[in-house]
């Protein structure tokens, strides 16, 4: 009873602090890590992407979250209360394995609530991933009863890397200029309203 007072209060206390965004609030991201690499080198893709998501840490406009740090021992209706205070801009699951070749495929969960915008958010990210070093795999659609698959525009990403230095550096700084690129929601409305009127006005 005492555990569960805690996380519930953990829950509170969180809905509390994002329930009052506004638009000068920093965007927030959420991310969940995989690690499935395997180094006898220094180097680390999943490391080096995780360093590289510390230097947000000084950065007004953006707060990265992780995941199972911020979900640790809750249940599920828990962590869609905690979802539904945070209001992230997007939740992105990475998942880094070892391969022969660099290749990136995005996977978005069909039960997702904000569907359309989680397929757009993948492809953009894929996109921006795809080059000479990077084999864009594409984008997918699957069944998922997780949480943090569905609530948001969420997607899974999957990187499978050689872990050499260069193309883990390409990688890296890719995956985390996207996620500093990301738009507030306010300001994403703002500009597919501009979209909208140029659209309007060009017919």
């Amino acid at each position: 009873m005492k555990k569960f007072m805690q996380l519930f209060g953990m829950v509170a206390l969180t809905s509390v602090l994002f329930s009052f965004k506004s638009i000068d609030d920093p965007k927030v991201i959420i991310i969940d890590i995989v690690d499935n690499i395997q180094s006898t080198t220094e180097q680390h893709i999943t490391n080096e992407f995780k360093s590289e998501l510390d230097a947000f840490k000084t950065n007004d406009h953006i707060q990265v979250l992780d995941w199972k740090d911020i979900s640790k021992g809750l249940k599920d209706d828990q962590k869609k209360a905690l979802l539904d205070s945070i209001q992230p801009e997007m939740i992105m699951t990475i998942s880094f394995k070892n391969a022969t070749e660099n290749k990136v495929t995005a996977v978005v969960s069909k039960q997702n609530t904000s569907f359309d915008e989680s397929v757009k958010v993948a492809r953009d990210l894929t996109d921006t991933l795809s080059s000479d070093q990077v084999k864009n795999e594409g984008v997918f659609h699957t069944d998922s009863n997780y949480v943090q698959d569905n609530l948001a525009p969420a997607v899974f990403v999957s990187v499978e890397a050689k872990n050499d230095e260069a193309s883990n550096k390409e990688i890296v700084s890719k995956l985390t200029s996207f996620i500093e690129g990301v738009k507030t929601a306010e300001a994403q409305a703002v500009a597919d309203e501009a979209q909208a009127v140029e659209v309007t006005t060009v017919q």
